[in-house]
């Protein structure tokens, strides 16, 4: 594998210094390590995560455990709807009809609208919360990049991304936009897919098991947003290990195999820049979502924080996976080099005995040493000695 620079992991200093392929695919190989317990020192952020493997399932230890390998997502229905609610005098979640929606807003009470796109969902959306048509058609209508919108009479709609990593046959990122509507006291969120990250952590919140920074809508966007940004990181190092299983294949002896993980590999970069991009524009979001909430910009703060790690790690993958690419090419040539070099060695001893040989095998009469006795001995020493002067040639020359 050549030597060729990539760049360093170091968000806040600005960082130049490039490291060698062989340095980053020792990194990457140390992070992504599924055997015990390891620790994952990422270069000019000081950012130090311990990740301990139980039984087959790595959990990330931040303050609390968080699965990180979850079950892919299943089938919704479109226009369910579901309705969490928690007061301050009765802890513990319940369930609301949608009609009670009105009632327990104007009591007070925390309130979680999960809703999945449809027609029941756009008369809620209208005639109980009473959003606007633009917030209401960014709800419903799938978005390509994260935005943030303040809403007028105070709230906001964010659109965040979750990204997971479907493993198949060709390892794909996929990413769909989560839009949540920030109440002073509720958030909707509306959800194609289903994301269990953010299901299981704000069912949490609402059972007391998960303490929130204060009573409101601003302290719900950021469990979910941190739920859904969490998700990041693990899915960038699981992508980093693919990648790195499929940069193990690429052997220029077996070029069949080799063709199918190039592309893979090809597709799999194509899906970290288009992340890259998408994480740059959702720490942006983040950024002006904490200034317009000061009670919780601090969390959010950190939250842009992880944001930024996962868009490094992807950042070092793609430049992994460009060395790659790199150095199987500049293996496959060199082995085509060879190749042609044998080739013309081969050419170049064959080439005299070929021209000796068709000169004396004419049908022709009196051909120089026919008549003779020796001629056929003199005629196979003439040969060998071209070959031996052939290979001395060619040995001199350094191509043998």
């Amino acid at each position: 594998m050549p030597a060729l620079a990539l760049r360093c992991l170091a968000p806040r200093t600005g960082c130049t210094h490039r490291e060698p392929t062989e340095v980053l695919s020792h990194k990457l190989r140390r992070a992504t390590k599924r055997t015990g317990q390891y620790t994952r020192r990422m270069q000019g952020s000081g950012v130090i995560e311990r990740v301990r493997q139980n039984r087959g399932q790595r959990v990330r230890i931040l303050g609390r455990g968080r699965p990180t390998d979850l079950p892919p997502p299943g089938p919704v229905t479109p226009g369910t709807i579901r309705i969490l609610a928690r007061s301050v005098e009765r802890p513990g979640a319940r369930e609301l009809a949608p009609e009670d929606l009105e009632r327990a807003i104007a009591a007070g009470d925390l309130v979680w609208i999960d809703i999945v796109p449809g027609t029941a969902t756009e008369m809620l959306l209208d005639a109980r919360l009473h959003l606007g048509p633009l917030t209401i058609e960014d709800c419903l209508v799938p978005l390509r990049m994260p935005k943030l919108d303040p809403l007028p009479g105070g709230g906001a709609f964010v659109a965040v991304f979750p990204v997971r990593l479907v493993e198949g046959f060709e390892p794909r990122l996929r990413m769909s936009a989560v839009p949540i509507v920030v109440g002073p006291r509720y958030i909707v969120t509306v959800q194609r897919e289903p994301t269990l990250e953010l299901t299981l952590r704000l069912e949490a919140a609402f059972a007391g098991d998960i303490p929130l920074v204060e009573p409101s809508g601003a302290a719900l966007a950021h469990l979910a947003v941190d739920a859904l940004v969490d998700r990041h990181l693990p899915v960038m190092l699981r992508t980093a290990e693919v990648a790195e299983e499929l940069e193990e294949r690429l052997n220029p002896q077996s070029e069949r195999d080799s063709l199918d993980a190039l592309d893979r590999l090809i597709i799999l970069r194509r899906d970290l820049l288009a992340f890259r991009r998408l994480g740059v524009a959702q720490q942006e979001v983040l950024g002006r979502l904490g200034r317009l909430y000061p009670s919780v910009r601090a969390y959010l703060t950190d939250v842009a924080d992880n944001q930024q790690e996962a868009v490094d790690t992807a950042a070092a993958t793609c430049d992994y996976i460009d060395g790659a690419i790199e150095g199987y090419r500049l293996r496959r040539d060199a082995r085509t080099e060879d190749g042609i070099r044998r080739l013309t060695v081969l050419a170049g001893i064959l080439g005299p005995l070929s021209i000796v040989i068709g000169l004396w095998g004419v049908n022709f009469p009196n051909i120089p040493g026919t008549s003779s006795s020796w001629g056929w001995t003199v005629f196979v020493l003439a040969q060998f000695l071209f070959v031996v002067m052939g290979v001395w040639y060619f040995r001199r020359r350094g191509l043998l």
